[in-house]
């Protein structure tokens, strides 16, 4: 019977680095295709929704200049949410930011964010894994996976996935929102350019 366990145990842990290493692929595949952040957010969620329970998941960005923190793509309950930007406040994900470290709470979230000197806000989960996504020398953001109903649900194997993702799409993210940015600018030069020459006439 041991036998058996530890054979079934090693068949599903064989399973599950197949399905790492197949969501790897494809999202490696989408980041050399596609300049455009919202389609690859989607990308990352729906691969990583592959090999871990998301059902409850964010990606936030940091802008340095301003220190604010918004969150581009974030899913609660399975469902995406329009989340307001935050400043100079004390979160689990700027304490990511300011650390640069991972943090992985898999069961009292609130002990373990009080230890921390933080004082979470809304719904405590009972299941937080959070990793810092860094591009050169900088912390862009947070991808982080929470679970409201299930203590323990993530794992030490989740945290190193989810920090091999981040290390993957940092600088993927990064360009796209250098290209959002520059595209942005080109088109408010061009209705500038457009407003002059209206002027002029």
């Amino acid at each position: 019977l041991a036998i058996a366990i530890e054979n079934a145990r090693l068949f599903e842990d064989s399973e599950r680095r197949v399905r790492s290493l197949a969501a790897l692929n494809k999202m490696g595949q989408a980041i050399s295709s596609t300049l455009d952040l919202e389609p690859l957010l989607e990308q990352i969620y729906k691969q990583i929704c592959q090999v871990m329970d998301a059902a409850d998941f964010y990606i936030a960005l940091y802008d340095e200049g301003s220190q604010e923190v918004s969150f581009p793509f974030a899913v609660e309950k399975g469902q995406r949410q329009d989340w307001e930007p935050m400043q100079g406040g004390k979160s689990l994900t700027e304490h990511i930011i300011q650390t640069r470290q991972p943090l992985f709470l898999p069961d009292q979230v609130l002990d373990g964010a009080r230890k921390l000197g933080i004082e979470p806000v809304g719904e405590p989960a009972l299941s937080w894994v959070g990793v810092p996504m860094i591009a050169g020398e900088k912390c862009i953001g947070v991808i982080a996976v929470q679970n409201y109903e299930k203590p323990r649900i993530h794992t030490q194997e989740d945290l190193n996935l989810l920090e091999t993702i981040a290390t993957q799409v940092a600088t993927a993210i990064q360009n796209a929102r250098l290209f959002q940015e520059t595209r942005q600018s080109a088109e408010e030069m061009r209705l500038l350019y457009d407003l002059g020459v209206a002027l002029s006439e």
